[in-house]
């Protein structure tokens, strides 16, 4: 979608197409592999990574994930992100 500023904007999934995608590929870890995934990164990366969204963190912890890396953007929404923002 286009911002009107020359800006694409891309809507993410709604909380039960997150919590599908993050069961089955939960599955699919312990069925395939013989792991159980506690931690992701979320792609591309968002500022202040998901802090100000508690409804998506519940929908991740529910499916098992106990930590998130997905501060990647600083606040003009740009990578990289200063070191001191990046403890991993």
């Amino acid at each position: 979608m286009d911002s009107g500023i020359g800006v694409e904007v891309v809507e993410g999934g709604s909380l039960a197409q997150i919590a599908e995608e993050v069961t089955r590929t939960q599955w699919l870890f312990r069925e395939l592999l013989d792991v159980e995934c506690i931690g992701l990164t979320g792609p591309c990366g968002y500022y202040r990574g998901l802090q100000d969204r508690p409804d998506i963190l519940r929908v991740l912890y529910a499916a098992g994930i106990r930590f998130t890396r997905t501060d990647a953007r600083n606040e003009r929404d740009w990578q990289p992100v200063p070191r001191e923002r990046q403890p991993y």
